[in-house]
C-alpha cells in the first residue's frame, strides 16, 4: 500500500542509469480548517510544494515509528492562533502540517501512517484553549 500513489517514469541519465522521477503521497494537517487530508507531492519539486502547504520554511516536528516525519513552519508560532497536537509527540504545534515518509536512502517517500490513523492522532486546538491548558 506505501507505494500506492508513486508514479513512476524513467529517463535514462548521462552515465547510463535509470533515473527514477516519482509522485508521493503525504498528509496535509489544516489547523485553520481542522482538517487532515491527503496530497500528492511531486518529488522533482518537494521542498517548495511541502512549504507551501505549511505556509513557510519546514522543520521536522517529530517522527512516527515507521519512520514517516511530520514536518512544521518553522515560524508557525508568529504567523497562527490555531495549533494541532499528534497523540505521543512533545507540544502542540502552530500552523499546519505535513506527514510523509522516508526510504531507507532518506529519499521522500509516500506516508505509511494512513488518513485514517493520522486523524485518530491529531487534535485540533485554538491559542487560547492552548494557553488554559499549559
Amino acid at each position: 500500500m506505501k507505494n500506492d500513489l508513486r508514479k513512476l517514469s524513467y529517463e535514462n541519465s548521462r552515465d547510463g542509469r535509470i533515473k527514477t522521477m516519482k509522485k508521493f503521497k503525504a498528509l496535509h494537517i489544516n489547523s485553520i480548517e481542522r482538517t487532515v487530508t491527503e496530497v500528492t507531492i511531486e518529488d522533482s519539486d518537494s521542498l517548495k510544494q511541502l512549504q507551501n502547504l505549511v505556509g513557510g520554511f519546514i522543520e521536522p516536528a517529530g517522527s512516527f515509528e515507521n519512520g514517516d516525519y511530520v514536518f512544521v513552519d518553522e515560524e508557525g508560532l508568529y504567523k497562527y492562533k490555531t495549533f494541532f497536537e499528534v497523540k505521543g509527540f512533545h507540544q502542540p504545534f502552530a500552523g499546519n502540517g505535513e506527514v510523509i515518509g522516508t526510504t531507507n536512502d532518506g529519499d521522500n517517500a509516500s506516508a505509511e501512517t494512513t488518513l485514517e490513523e493520522l486523524k485518530r492522532l491529531v487534535t485540533f486546538s485554538t491559542l487560547a484553549e492552548i494557553r488554559e491548558r499549559f
